[in-house]
This record gives C-alpha cells, structure tokens and sequence, in this order.
C-alpha cells in the first residue's frame, strides 16, 4: 500500500506553469515583470523561457536582489534586471507590462486589493497575470496560523474568495483557475529528496528541546526558522493550499 503511494502520480512543478504560459501567450511576451522575485529563480527560468523578452524582477527585500544580481550571467545582464519596490507600488507606467508573474507573493500583502489593482494597471490590455499564493483550508487551526504568520503572511490575503472576488471585480477574464495543493513541495522533494520531508523532523527537534535551540541559535535566527518550517508543513499536511489563476487584462 504505502509502495504505491510512493509512486503516486508525478508532482507538476512551478516550472510547470511557466510551460503553461509559453504554449498559451502568442505572440510571445516582451515585456515582464516578476514580482516577489527574491533571489531571482523565477526572474531567470522566465528568461530562458521567453528568450526575446525584458525581465525585470522586483522585491522590497535588498539582499535577496543582491543576490540575484551577483548570480545573473553576463549574457542575462542585457535584458534581466533586479530592482527595489512592493506589490502595492509597483515602480512601472500603466500598461507597460506584457506579463506578471507573482509567485508566493500576494499572501505577504495586508492589502491584496491594492496588489491586484496595482498588477493590472501596469499590464497593457490582453496582458497576463500569472497569480499563484497560497490559502488557508478548513483544516487550518490558530496554533498553525500563528507560528505561520510571523513569516509575513496576512489572512485575507489567504482567503481563496476574497482572492477570486478581487479578480472578479477588478475586471480580469479567468483563463485558468487550479488548485495545486502541495505539488510543488512534491515536486522539490523529488527533485532534492530530503529537502522538504525533513521539515517535519526539524519541527519536531525544535518542539522537542526549543531552550536548546534558543541557546544556541538565538530568537532572532528561531523565529522566521519556525515559520518557515511551519508553513511547509501547513501545505503538506492540508491546512494550506496552493491556488494559481493565470489572467488576462481585458482589452477594451
């Protein structure tokens, strides 16, 4: 019984959509924007992806942009940049953008209204938002929302309806709508196994003896630990979902 649940049903990947998105956007995308870009993965995936575009990654964190800079190719440096700012002021003109990608970013927002606004005022008509986040389920309980929330995340920024009603009310056409539960983690792990199943054992040493840790470690570095550890244990034990839309502006 368990052999056949460790086959499964192969995990899609957040790569997955990327793919999504190169079979769906023709002509191609010349202009995106990856918002949320941390160290730039993403920012750089999109690039190899749609060769012939102009990538600008955006994050309000300075050392993940840092990062992303020191880790960019020459050849990606013509046409791949990183710069300062949030979702809720995104530093671009209206209608400027081909294509938004916002990966892990909405949930970090107080005010995921304003965010939405903010995406489609800089997409050109027939632009594209890509919007994945994640949500709270009905399993969710207060111990794990309040070790989850000290990340930055906010409630109504993970409520799926409030979410969906925004995309209604600001006007954009659903091209897809899915729920990815925990295939992205899957897909991670199956790629580095080892790297996301051990959370639920790092959890457990940090229960287990958290003066140790404390000791040790320090709050400072303690605190975004737990929460990291215990948002990936939320999603792969049901009490977060993964929902992704892919949008588009319409044309007037």
């Amino acid at each position: 019984m368990l052999e056949k649940l460790d086959r499964g049903l192969p995990p899609r990947s957040d790569e997955t959509l990327i793919q999504k998105l190169q079979l769906s956007l023709q002509p191609p995308p010349e202009r995106i924007v990856d918002i949320g870009c941390g160290a730039g993965h993403h920012s750089l995936v999109l690039a190899e992806a749609f060769p012939a575009a102009a990538i600008v990654g955006v994050d309000p964190y300075r050392p993940a942009l840092e990062q992303a800079l020191s880790e960019r190719d020459e050849t990606d440096a013509r046409r791949v940049g990183f710069i300062p700012g949030t979702i809720e002021a995104l530093p671009f003109e209206d209608e400027s953008t081909d294509l938004i990608w916002c990966f892990d970013m909405l949930c970090h927002t107080e005010e995921p209204v304003i965010a939405l606004m903010e995406c489609y005022r800089i997409l050109q008509p027939g632009g594209t938002l890509m919007l994945s986040t994640a949500v709270t389920t009905a399993c969710m309980d207060e111990p794990t929302w309040t070790a989850v929330s000290s990340a930055g995340l906010h409630r109504i920024s993970m409520n799926q309806q409030e979410i969906a009603s925004a995309i209604q009310a600001l006007g954009f056409t659903v091209i897809f709508e899915e729920n990815y539960r925990s295939e992205f983690l899957e897909a991670i792990e199956a790629d580095d196994p080892g790297r996301v199943s051990k959370d639920f054992i790092r959890m457990a040493r940090l229960q287990r003896n958290s003066a140790h840790w404390q000791s040790e470690l320090g709050l400072d570095e303690i605190r975004p630990l737990q929460a990291l550890l215990a948002y990936n244990v939320a999603i792969l034990s049901g009490k977060l979902d993964y929902y992704c839309w892919q949008l588009m502006k319409q044309v007037s």
